[in-house]
């Protein structure tokens, strides 16, 4: 995570992440329109405006990185999670655009 927010992380440092095989929940928070044009493999859909009432079923005590387009929904959801008592949540900063742009460029872009 970075030093500038604490609850935000790079895509370059997610994945170095995902590359250590830690199990960590990988959330997406788009509506489904956009999960259909593009989306980052091996992740959990939420829609932003479900994520409250779906929460219960994730489990807390695994590191949560939250993703959507630019990286504005996510911090949204962070917040909500951190409301729900989540503690190891992340937004991550770009979104999915940013990971598209620098680190896997055969994903698609809208």
């Amino acid at each position: 995570m970075t030093k500038q927010n604490t609850y935000t992380i790079s895509v370059t440092e997610l994945q170095k992440l995902l590359q250590t095989n830690k199990q960590i929940v990988l959330l997406d928070v788009r509506h489904a329109w956009e999960r259909e044009e593009c989306c980052i493999p091996n992740d959990t859909h939420i829609p932003l405006a479900e994520l409250e009432s779906k929460s219960a079923s994730m489990l807390k005590d695994i590191p949560i990185i939250v993703y959507c387009h630019h990286g504005m929904r996510s911090k949204q959801a962070v917040a909500v999670l951190l409301d729900l008592g989540f503690q190891q949540v992340s937004s991550l900063d770009g979104g999915i655009h940013e990971w598209s742009n620098k680190i896997d460029p055969s994903i698609g872009q809208y």
